[in-house]
């Protein structure tokens, strides 16, 4: 397991190490109940706490390959948002994919800029 303590100790810079490893936010907050007005996603990991009904999360606009994981610890679905003019998992342009409160757990990839897949834990 790669950390950002050993990949210092190894000589590379904070800087470097938290751009390899990534950023975490907690207790994060669900948003409108549209794409345009849900919360954007800021980090790589990113946990919700506070979910109300029909709330969202919006992905950035992101390059191929790029990824990120949303937790939601939330009393209600969560829904992620593509951005603007894309798709999650062949679905309707700029629709969202629900994120359950029984499956909390759900990684996100970008195949290209208008193409997302998405899965959540079962």
């Amino acid at each position: 397991m790669t950390t950002q303590a050993r990949l210092t100790v190894a000589g590379v810079s904070a800087v470097t190490a938290k751009a390899i490893q990534g950023i975490a936010s907690n207790g994060m907050s669900g948003a409108g109940t549209t794409q345009a007005t849900a919360t954007p996603l800021q980090c790589d990991v990113c946990k919700f706490s506070t979910v109300g009904a029909n709330s969202g999360a919006i992905i950035p606009p992101s390059n191929s390959g790029d990824s990120g994981i949303v937790y939601n610890a939330g009393a209600n679905a969560l829904s992620l948002y593509p951005p603007v003019g894309a798709i999650i998992n062949g679905g309707a342009t700029n629709a969202a994919y629900s994120i359950a409160t029984a499956t909390p757990y759900c990684e996100w990839t970008c195949v290209d800029p208008l193409t997302y897949i998405a899965c959540q834990s079962a």
